[in-house]
């Protein structure tokens, strides 16, 4: 993936002039989610009137580097007049990567800008075809799209029964969250878990949402938890991903109440809960 922090051996047209005295390149792009995939708005510019003019003769050129690792998938697009482009939702799976750049479609010889700093003015710069000459930050967004069924969190949990132990366990190592209850308790469970979609609440109120709790404490917004990997990590990832819009921002605000979240995510599983207790004949 392209880097805009990489020293480049020609002047490189950054987000902050860098090799440049005062020129910048603005790579604003905005994703926006559709049924079949994903719709990129590019909104980029350059203030140098030099610059503007070889990506308008052609020389240079706007274009975005697409990079999904989970997939293998890895393109560059070309933007003319910042026209959106499309990323079709199986091409990409989990992480996306998109960097904002300016390339060269031929080669150029005697590159020259007024606006280079004075290391680059004395000694001719050459720019082959396929060179990146500007760069932008990298954003980042998790590929689930309006047509995928992302999972209830409660189906991230499975119960399972340990004769041997007193006291419910939760293992968190496994794909699924694995809850181990007592045999008892086990078969109760099973008992009320097979009955009323009322008492499917209570037991959620009573299971799942603790441990969904306990699971949304390990996760990292920047992916770096021991349990990255794990189907019960990427699918409450997604949900927090789907419940805040792909805003980072908003996945922190949800991660700082794992409580509040975990309700959220099982559809105010407490406020149902209550409703039942409260209609219930003592």
């Amino acid at each position: 993936m392209l880097n805009s922090n990489i020293k480049y051996p020609y002047p490189l047209l950054r987000e902050e002039p860098e090799d440049f005295i005062t020129s910048t390149f603005c790579g604003e792009l905005e994703v926006l989610r559709e049924d079949q995939g994903f719709r990129v708005v590019p909104r980029f510019s350059v203030n140098n009137d030099q610059i503007m003019e070889l990506i308008q003769s052609g020389v240079f050129c706007y274009a975005v580097q697409v990079q999904c690792r989970s997939t293998y998938y890895r393109t560059v697009e070309y933007i003319k007049e910042n026209a959106p482009f499309f990323i079709y939702g199986g091409t990409v799976h989990e992480l996306v990567e998109l960097c904002p750049c300016i390339i060269a479609t031929q080669d150029y010889e005697g590159y020259f800008i007024d606006d280079f700093v004075p290391a680059f003015k004395y000694s001719p710069v050459n720019i082959y075809e396929n060179d990146v000459v500007g760069i932008g930050n990298t954003i980042r967004f998790r590929a689930y799209y309006k047509a995928d069924e992302v999972k209830k969190a409660s189906s991230v949990v499975t119960v399972q029964a340990d004769s041997s132990i007193e006291r419910i366990q939760v293992d968190l190592n496994k794909p699924n969250i694995i809850v181990t209850l007592p045999q008892t308790q086990y078969d109760t469970y099973m008992k009320i878990g097979t009955s009323t979609a009322d008492q499917v609440t209570m037991l959620t109120s009573i299971i799942s949402v603790p441990v969904i709790a306990l699971a949304l404490r390990e996760i990292d917004i920047d992916d770096e938890s021991d349990y990255a990997e794990l189907s019960w990590y990427k699918s409450l990832r997604a949900l927090l991903d789907k419940i805040a819009d792909g805003d980072p921002s908003k996945v922190n605000c949800l991660l700082e109440d794992t409580f509040q979240t975990a309700q959220l995510m099982l559809g105010d599983n407490l406020s149902a809960s209550l409703n039942i207790l409260n209609n219930r004949e003592w």
